[in-house]
């Protein structure tokens, strides 16, 4: 809850304590009503006799105190610690609230504070020791009440304050003294926004003192490990010597003031210090989280047993007392004077290599239990500079067991304590000199390290809580300690690891089962003050998933029963342990292990333990635990102090009214503007793009600030990607920089980027129309032609923003891509690709924000252009009903997820978006270094690999949006006047049940065309029929009807076709049924390497009707309607033609009883076998039979065993032995990579991708080499050319890929006659260019640096249209850039980055192609280690081109280079 800025935690279960009705009267104020509840308190309206109103503040802590109903008096029970419960949070409540109050009144057990309204004291004053006459209790007062006053407040002196009952040592001259103070000491702040008001916006806002009220301090008991001794240099010393008295802490200097940032500037950015005359403000959002909060704890319910003591409570080291000064927050305030330290010293260029070097990559794939996997698992410490193994206790997996020290395992091998051991310590970062490779770190600041799954945290437990390591407690223990200022290691020093003996065993065996197969019941007396652990193993029979519940768990003593709810670790060997409170079960599995606290005193352990599903298991009760460190240990531990510098802690709510969180942007922001470059770009850290993927989101980062300081920069930022950046083949990077275009067009207006912008929208509006909608990677399908949803949804909003923009696209592109949005997410929950897997509109309301990067910027992009009214709904309610602390879970990487999680978090429900950035505390505190920048740390959720590739300024910017979401200063965070007031209605329909009828209208149409003039009559008429049915939920029914009645009687026909070969009609009968025998014949791999020798073959056969279920096969009662109509006889065989070079060859068969199962109804045969040694491709034939019916097919499918495909090694993968066919068409678009779309020759449009990365063209236009393959790029593929697409259909993923393309005729016209000159040195011999011989290369000298360009420019007889420029050249460089000259003036109309050249042939492509000579020379030409480009841009009419080549020093070394014209002549469709 927010109370101040302080963390106040409470348990989920804890019961409310009721609040005072009105008319009670607490020493002459009578209550009015009730302004609101906290976790520490009450808040009323009050009034005095002389109906002047009052707040008053009650502390009650809730769960804890018990209120009397009849006298309204607050009690604790019996077997409350008030020194251990009470008074910590009766410290936390005056600290946070007694400043500005007007006074104190103990009253009915409890302490009130009254605070004046402002507005509220127009009523005359009582003189001060006037006492208000006493109300009665009983009687609700009749008065009038005044509504409390909003305006401004008149003065406040003591006086007005009807005096409570005198006591002594009154606290009133202290109040005075204050009062006094206040209007001339000065405070170092952050305000809030003026435009957002708190929760207790009306409550006073008093001065602060810069003098403290002095008064005795109070110890606080705290559970701690070897106590910290304050000195003035920080050394190490034996914590077995500690003083069990510290020194008073002094109360702290309050720095001067700065003045509040609107929503359009960032208030960090005018870091300086107000004038002693200016007023003091107060600064009450400074605060760190209380001790227990930073330690994961909250206050606990009634219950004894659940009051739990902490784990460092039991040590036997005695603590020092810890001084809380009243009247204030102690080692809360965020010291300025740090903050702009830091800048000074690091906002500052620092080399990319430097800083990578620095923080070398960690790893970031799956987790799992592999020496790999624990080697790498490192945490880097950002604020402390330095980086460390973490090893948790109750992570069971044997190879970060291994890790653990020998000398911190007991006797059994258990570890005896969570600690990190030091990887790594950063040079020049604060923990230089305190720390050392070696160490054990166990705890922070008297607290030992917790694991995540046992930490009680506010508005847990979290989403994914249980698999955080010991990362979320020290990065909670990081961020209090950022409060302070300083930081205590709790560590045992390298040199005195191997010391440590004597430790004794953790547990002690109360109970053994050793093969349970019936309910165990439990009776097992346990005395109090440890733990107790159930563990459930395989019984010997090495089944580690065997079913287990534990029901009715409970502790039985004198003081009744305490039911063991909350575990305080557990892990499992599978799966993950769960609490069902309707059932009172512990859902555990074997292998597992349960440990729970017991509570002081005599108990009876009971429950039951029950095998599930027939298993056997063995079941274990233990005593003991590891809650305190063993003396052993103990003596050991050095408490090791230093400076850090002190930010402040993160506010409860924050960012909102958090000093922390406007210094932590301001520094990140400082230092990110610092990064830029001359020419306005970040630079890549590598990977899939150029500069413009970093250089866009810095510019996002900046802007969201809303500091006009970095309008400059911004500037800069745009410039350089609307005429310099490098463009990549990667949708992501593409669609950022483009949403960073079209912010800063909506809050500049600079139309000199509307050409880029524009640009954009037309290449990716071209891309989602003829891809479906679907991108991969980069904007073609690929994966299986399913596409990813992440590259789609950047397209997706980036269209959305241009919207916005005179850039915009009128031809209803935006509302179809939403559409398709809805389709592909109909619960608001993104698939990976395009294959959702329910068929349900119901809201996912588990989803939580995960996964964000796929569905995120869909959302947002609705909420901006008004999208589908069901999805936005459906998104809203995952996004504000889900779970929290979850959305760090994305494919590859997390920031991603974050990134578009938290703003969507924000757009849809701001207590939401708090609620989430109070979860990240620990991450956002831990990624942050303390030099600049933001790192990654691994992650237990998913593959982060990706993160890597993002690179830290995107991170930096990534959370620097985040976290300035609520100043809405960017459309996607919310700016009002670029947000959608209405959605559309739009028709459910799920992409799947469409994407079934497509496939159908795809395949049937391929069908057509390869037949020509001899396909059926009976076929054009079905898919007539076909392309009629209405594409609306249930669409599939009506799609099931016509294939049953259509399709055997089109094969039929199809099979008696004269003049076809058996091959083309078998496919194409296949292909209309619906059905394919896919051949997977492929080496053995072991860790990505072929095993000599040894392969794998693998048949799937899919029955007909494409997996006749169609969907059904999550709705039982529909699927069995299907199966029951289902109307094929199916039976058939395989057999190899080599049956001696491989073994064991045998016949595969299957019948209509073999077992069809799984989503498409496949039978899969399997087997190992044995074969060649030496690599190669072996090719044979598979003779397929199969019977439909009556219908009765034979036929020999070529098939390769081995090799790969062009450019990739997927040579054998399952696209290769499907059916293939020939189909005319005429390509779409520019074919780059994966995309290789196309229409038929009626029109159709054919969503296909490349079976590889690139595809074997066979260029019949070249009537030198006619026939011969070449590379893709050596042909003008571009949009508009008339090609054979060799296409292959895999319904498994209903995709169509193309494995090889014929060339029949160029769109394009090459420029045969064109000048050429170097920007290094004269004309060019053009003859070498434009000959196509790879030998003759002309050499020019590259440029001496790396940022001036290489150019060369083209100046052609006459003006032409021009399409496309193809260059083959030797060397790899990071950036090209085409320019035209057009009015005037050089024009920029394509920029890109050249791939890594490819050199030499390697012996697997010798023995693939040893057949094949006139391939394998082309393979072996010198010039095919050159990187060949073909470059394609919208038709630009000039006789002047420039090319620009980024290259330092050096030769440039160009083969060819040819330049194509539009001809829109032949852009006409292709006849049969």
């Amino acid at each position: 809850m927010l109370i101040g800025s302080r963390i106040i935690t409470c348990h989920v279960t804890m019961e409310h304590t009721p609040p005072l009705p009105s008319g009670f009267n607490i020493n002459g104020y009578l209550i009015q009503s009730l302004k609101q509840t906290d976790s520490l308190c009450h808040v009323y309206y009050a009034s005095d006799a002389d109906h002047v109103q009052y707040l008053l503040r009650e502390f009650c802590p809730q769960g804890l105190a018990v209120r009397d109903p009849e006298s309204g008096k607050l009690r604790y029970p019996e077997n409350t610690d008030i020194e251990r419960e009470v008074l910590p949070l009766k410290n936390d409540f005056e600290a946070q609230f007694r400043t500005g109050s007007l006074g104190e009144i103990p009253a009915l057990g409890t302490l009130y504070l009254a605070y004046a309204i402002p507005g509220g004291h127009a009523a005359a004053q009582p003189a001060p020791g006037t006492a208000a006459p006493a109300a009665s209790r009983l009687q609700r007062d009749q008065r009038t009440l005044a509504a409390p006053g909003t305006a401004g407040a008149a003065p406040v002196h003591a006086g007005s304050l009807p005096q409570p009952r005198k006591k002594k040592n009154s606290a009133g001259i202290w109040i005075l003294i204050l009062l006094l103070l206040g209007g001339a000491c000065g405070t170092y702040y952050f305000t809030r926004n003026p435009e957002e008001k708190s929760a207790s916006a009306q409550e006073p806002e008093p001065p602060q003192a810069n003098r403290e009220k002095k008064e005795d301090a109070k110890p606080e008991k705290k559970a701690a490990l070897p106590a910290v001794k304050e000195e003035a240099a920080p050394k190490q010393e034996n914590a077995a010597n500690t003083s069990s008295s510290g020194p008073a802490e002094q109360p702290e200097k309050t720095p001067p003031a700065i003045s509040s940032g609107e929503r359009n500037e960032d208030a960090p950015g005018a870091l300086e210090e107000k004038s002693a005359a200016d007023p003091a403000q107060p600064d009450e959002n400074t605060s760190a989280p209380a001790d227990d909060a930073a330690n994961g704890k909250q206050p606990e319910p009634q219950h004894p047993a659940n009051r739990k003591e902490s784990q460092a409570e039991q040590t036997a080291a005695k603590p020092a007392p810890v001084v809380r000064p009243r009247g204030k927050a102690a080692r809360q305030t965020t010291n300025m004077g740090d903050v702009n330290a830091y800048v000074k010293k690091f906002a500052k260029p620092m080399p990319l290599n430097q800083w990578r070097k620095q923080y070398a990559e960690l790893y970031t794939s799956w987790f799992g239990n592999s020496e790999e996997v624990a080697k790498g698992w490192i945490t880097t410490f950002g604020p402390l500079g330095f980086r460390a193994r973490g090893l948790d206790a109750s992570w069971p997996d044997t190879n970060f067991r291994g890790f653990f020290p020998k000398t911190m395992l007991d006797p059994n091998g258990e570890p005896v304590a969570n600690l990190y051991t030091v990887t790594q310590v950063i040079e020049g970062s604060p923990a230089e000199k305190y720390v050392k490779e070696g160490d054990l770190i166990l705890g922070i600041d008297g607290h030992l390290f917790k694991t995540s799954q046992s930490l009680d945290v506010l508005y847990g437990p979290y989403q994914h809580q249980n698999r955080r390591g010991l990362d979320m407690h020290a990065g909670l223990l990081v961020d209090k300690a950022e409060g302070a200022g300083k930081i205590t290691l709790n560590l045992i020093p390298a040199e005195s690891v191997e010391k440590i003996q004597g430790i004794q065993p953790l547990w002690k065996e109360v109970f053994r089962e050793e093969q349970a197969k019936k309910p165990v019941s439990l009776s097992i007396p346990v005395e109090g003050g440890q733990q107790v652990r159930l563990r459930v193993d395989d019984g010997g029979n090495g089944i580690g998933s065997d079913g287990f519940e534990w029901s009715d768990l409970r502790l039985e003593g004198p003081g009744g029963t305490v039911p063991l709810t909350k575990a305080q670790q557990y892990t499992v060997g599978y799966g993950e342990a769960r609490y069902d409170a309707k059932s009172k079960i512990w859902q555990a599995h074997a292998v597992s292990s349960l440990v729970f606290d017991i509570p002081k005193g005599d108990w009876n352990l009971k429950g039951t333990g029950t095998p599930r599903w027939s298993a056997s298991v063995g079941v274990t009760v233990q005593v003991g635990g590891s809650s305190a460190l063993p003396d052993a240990v103990k003596k050991y531990v050095k408490n090791v102090t230093f400076k850090i510098p002190q930010l402040g802690s993160y506010a409860l709510g924050f960012p909102k009214n958090c000093a922390k969180s406007k210094a932590v942007v301001h520094m990140m922001s400082e230092w990110l503007a610092a990064q830029q470059r001359e020419d306005g770009s970040w630079e890549r850290p590598g990977g899939y793009c150029g500069n413009h993927y970093d250089t866009g989101w810095a510019g996002l980062a900046l802007m969201a600030t809303g500091n006009p300081k970095y309008d400059p920069a911004i500037k800069k930022a745009a410039q350089y990607i609307a005429f310099s950046g490098s463009q990549c083949w990667w949708a992501v990077p593409q669609a950022s920089a483009g949403i960073f275009l079209c912010e800063y067009w909506l809050r500049y207006r600079d139309n000199s980027v509307l050409p880029a912008i524009r640009n954009s929208v037309q290449r990716m509006k071209n891309e989602v129309l003829y891809g479906d909608f679907v991108t991969g990677h980069g904007i073609h399908p690929g994966y299986r032609g399913t596409g990813v949803s992440i590259g789609g949804s950047h397209m997706c909003l980036f269209l959305a923003l241009a919207s916005k923009t005179p850039a915009r696209t009128e031809d209803g592109v935006l509302d179809k891509m939403m559409d398709h949005a809805q389709s592909i997410c109909p619960t608001g929950m993104g698939p990976y690709g395009r294959m959702t897997e329910t068929f349900t509109f119901e809201p996912d309301r588990e989803c939580g924000g995960t996964y964000s990067g796929r569905h995120g910027p869909y959302y947002i992009a609705s909420l901006i252009c008004g999208g589908p009214e069901l999805y936005t709904k459906n998104s809203r309610i995952m996004y504000g009903e889900g779970p929290i602390g979850g959305c760090d879970q994305g494919h590859s990487s997390e920031t991603l997820s974050i990134m578009w999680a938290l703003p969507a978090y924000w757009r849809t429900n701001p207590e939401a978006y708090y609620k989430n950035m109070e979860a990240f505390r620990w991450k956002l505190t831990l990624l942050r270094p303390f030099d600049g920048g933001m790192m990654q740390n691994p992650n237990r959720l998913e593959l982060m690999t990706a993160d890597s590739v993002i690179g830290t300024y995107i991170r930096t910017s990534i959370w620097i949006t985040a976290l300035c979401a609520e100043r809405q200063n960017l459309a996607i965070t919310g700016k009002p006047e670029f947000q959608a007031k209405t959605f559309r209605k739009v028709p459910p329909i799920i992409d799947t049940e469409s994407r079934f009828l497509n496939t159908y209208v795809r395949n049937w149409s391929m069908v057509n065309a390869a037949l020509g003039t001899k396909a059926p009559a009976s076929l054009k008429s079905a898919i007539r029929e076909l392309k009629n049915i209405p594409v609306e939920q249930g669409c599939r029914f009506k799609l099931i009807n016509v294939v049953n009645n259509r399709a055997l009687p089109i094969a039929k026909a199809i099979m008696e076709i004269p003049g076809v070969d058996q091959l083309t009609r078998a496919t194409c009968a296949e292909m209309i049924l619906g059905m394919d025998v896919r051949i997977f014949f492929e080496p053995k791999l072991n860790d990505g390497n072929p095993q000599p020798g040894e392969y794998s073959l693998n048949v799937d056969v899919q029955q007909p009707l494409g997996g006749r279920a169609l969907g059904l096969h999550r709705d039982k009662e529909l699927e069995g309607k299907a199966n029951s109509a289902y109307k094929y006889d199916f039976a058939g065989t395989v057999q190899f033609s080599d049956t001696t070079t491989f073994s064991p060859m045998e016949t595969i068969s299957w019948t209509p009883n073999s077992k069809f199962g799984g989503q498409w109804n496949v039978y899969s045969y399997k087997k190992e076998l044995s074969g060649p040694t030496q690599p190669g491709v072996q090719k044979m034939n598979a003779k397929i039979k199969w019977r439909v019916n009556d219908l009765e097919v034979e036929y020999d499918r070529p098939i390769a065993v081995g090799g790969f495909e062009v450019g990739c090694a997927e040579k054998a993968l399952s696209v290769t032995n499907c059916n293939h066919l020939w189909v005319p068409g005429i390509l779409i678009r520019d074919h780059g990579n994966w995309g290789c779309s196309f229409h038929l020759p009626d029109g159709t449009y054919i969503s296909a991708a490349s079976q590889g990365n690139q595809i074997e063209v066979y260029d019949k236009t070249d009537k030198k080499k006619e026939k011969t393959w070449v590379s893709p790029n050596d042909s003008c593929l571009t949009q508009g050319s008339r090609c054979l697409f060799h296409v292959s259909t895999d319904w498994h993923g209903l995709e169509c890929r193309v494995h090889e393309l014929k060339l029949l005729g160029s769109s394009t016209e090459e420029v045969e006659d064109y000048k050429l000159k170097a920007s290094t040195g004269g004309r060019v011999d053009t003859a070498k260019l434009t000959d196509r011989d790879a030998t003759t290369i002309e050499e020019l000298d590259a440029s001496p640096t790396e940022d001036e360009p290489l150019v060369l420019e083209l100046t052609l007889k006459s003006p032409a249209a021009l399409r496309a420029v193809d260059i083959k050249i030797e060397k790899g460089h990071n950036r090209l850039i085409i320019e035209a000259y057009k009015g005037g003036k050089w024009i920029p109309i394509h920029w890109g980055s050249l791939g890594a050249s490819t050199a030499g042939v390697s012996d697997a492509q010798k023995a693939m192609y040893a057949n094949e000579p006139e391939v394998l020379r082309m393979l072996q030409l010198p010039g095919n280690g050159f990187i060949k480009c073909m470059r394609t841009f919208d038709p630009v009419t000039t006789n002047r081109l420039r090319v620009k080549l980024f290259q330092k020093g050096g030769k440039v070394r160009l083969a060819e280079l040819h330049v194509y014209k539009a001809n829109a002549a032949k852009n006409m469709a292709l006849r049969s």
